[in-house]
């Protein structure tokens, strides 16, 4: 019989195993398998969106530079204005954040080549899921735990606010009660001149769901016309800010503690007891990327497979603790939502 040239699935032009053959195990199935990682990794993630992000490299952190503000005063004719007795002359003041790189965050995972073989369904691709949902779901959490701890931190130079939390401190915490302490939240950003834009409202999937059900104005079309549904179970927006659901709103009274190859202070160590909601503009917290989310893969001979790894070099930190105030409940039991 005479031999023909096979179309080999998933192999790249040029990509040869050690035998010569197009190995099955190469490129073009690596890169449907890279695809669905970061598909993955963009659905999960919501408070990446939240922060200011700077992206770096050949150095193992990133300065952030922090102004004070500025004074006016009256200036009598005829004074030098340079005289410190006019107490015209003012020194602004400087400050900075420095965020370091914490180790790789690594998802790592090894394919046997072998099981591959004798396997009567398709793995990859809940690999590829997994493998996303965990880098996806770690970062995310340790976003909004640096956010948690904003209420406790203090203010950086003359002219800006240390942070502030609002306590229900109730543990018979109503709808009203919350949507009260929501719009005293968009108060203390208004009085503390934090910008009207982008700000958001990160609640659990609890509160969003009590919201909707409560008969309030948030879904009245006589009040808010097109901001949400009923039926879709949808709230847009809320005292001036974008309704943003998570699973990841942390509220437990007992933080974990520090990883080893973390290197900023703020993921770990006491933080704001039963968190119910974080409302955050971007300048609270700062990440700083020395890799993106990417993906390798190298097949070892020894162990007859492939190790395929997701993996990211970010750090993240408090810049402005003025730009995210928790809501927390000190007497909810821990429960997420109202408790009457």
């Amino acid at each position: 019989m005479v031999s023909t040239t096979a179309s080999r699935l998933g192999a790249s032009l040029g990509v040869n195993g050690a035998n010569g053959f197009a190995d099955e195990n190469a490129a073009l199935l690596l890169k449907i398998f890279s695809g669905e990682v970061l598909s993955i990794f963009d659905k999960k993630q919501i408070a990446r969106d939240m922060v200011r992000s700077r992206r770096i490299s050949g150095a193992k952190e990133a300065q952030f530079p922090i102004i004070g503000n500025a004074a006016a005063g009256y200036h009598e004719p005829g004074k030098d204005i340079s005289d410190p007795a006019t107490g015209l002359m003012q020194e602004i003041q400087h400050a900075e954040k420095i965020i370091k790189i914490d180790y790789p965050l690594v998802a790592p995972v090894f394919v046997s080549e072998f099981d591959e073989a004798i396997n009567h369904y398709e793995t990859r691709s809940e690999y590829a899921h997994q493998l996303g949902q965990a880098l996806a779901n770690k970062w995310d959490k340790l976003l909004l735990r640096v956010m948690s701890k904003c209420g406790d931190a203090t203010a950086t130079v003359s002219g800006s606010y240390a942070g502030v939390e609002i306590d229900a401190n109730d543990a018979s915490y109503t709808v009203a009660e919350f949507i009260d302490d929501v719009f005293q939240a968009k108060q203390t950003f208004d009085e503390r001149d934090v910008p009207m834009e982008d700000r958001f409202l990160i609640v659990p999937p609890a509160w969003e769901v009590a919201l909707i059900k409560s008969d309030s104005k948030l879904l009245d079309r006589d009040f808010s016309p097109s901001n949400g549904s009923y039926a879709r179970a949808t709230i847009g927006r809320m005292a001036g800010m974008t309704v943003v659901t998570s699973n990841h709103v942390p509220f437990d009274a007992t933080a974990p503690g520090a990883e080893a190859g973390q290197k900023n202070s703020n993921y770990a160590g006491a933080e704001a007891l039963k968190v119910q909601a974080l409302a955050v503009t971007p300048e609270a917290v700062g990440q700083v990327s020395l890799w993106d989310m990417e993906v390798q893969s190298q097949y070892s001979a020894l162990h007859q497979g492939t190790f395929l790894m997701a993996r990211m070099a970010c750090g993240a930190d408090i810049l402005k603790p003025e730009c995210c105030i928790p809501i927390i409940n000190t007497n909810a039991a821990a429960v997420q939502g109202p408790t009457a």
